[in-house]
């Protein structure tokens, strides 16, 4: 098999949203010797797991307690694991083992305390979505925290290298 003309199949590629036609095509693509091609196919790939992790952790469009803040948050933390893991759903069991043994608020207060800086801060702030980081619910709802842990959860947001969007560092 002669390999298509790499700009239009390129061009075709970068449109498709078809996941079953790029993977059949791109075992094509292998066996006929058009590496180009196969680039563009898996550049596209991540494109689409882009998307699809964009839109599975949008922020919802209600005002939320800090129980379900706190839910939301886990919830977004299985969409990223979910990403990095090619799709394979994978609980936060520790994260909710926690939240089951000792509520939301003593959950987000043990593990700000406990770290330095959350894990995942960069990447929640990427995704447009700091509202579930726990300095930021910690911050939301003050009157459930001690002063202490208010000032570690603004020093943790602080450290975050990316502009915020300045609800962080009120």
């Amino acid at each position: 098999m002669k390999p298509p003309n790499p700009a239009i199949a390129i061009a075709s590629i970068m449109k498709s949203r078809d996941i079953p036609w790029l993977r059949e095509f791109r075992a094509r693509m292998v066996t006929a010797g058009a590496p180009e091609i196969v680039a563009a196919i898996d550049e596209r790939f991540v494109q689409l797991g882009e998307q699809a992790l964009r839109t599975a952790v949008a922020r919802p469009l209600v005002d939320m307690t800090l129980a379900e803040r706190v839910r939301e948050a886990v919830r977004v933390y299985e969409e990223f694991l979910a990403y990095k893991h090619d799709g394979k759903r994978i609980k936060a069991s520790r994260t909710r083992a926690m939240i089951e043994r000792w509520g939301e608020r003593e959950a987000v207060r043990r593990t700000v305390t406990n770290l330095t800086m959350s894990t995942g801060l960069e990447l929640l702030a990427k995704y447009n979505r700091l509202d579930c980081a726990y300095e930021q619910i910690i911050l939301d709802f003050p009157e459930e925290f001690d002063p202490w842990l208010i000032a570690k959860a603004r020093e943790n947001l602080a450290r975050l290298p990316t502009a915020l969007d300045g609800k962080a560092r009120e």
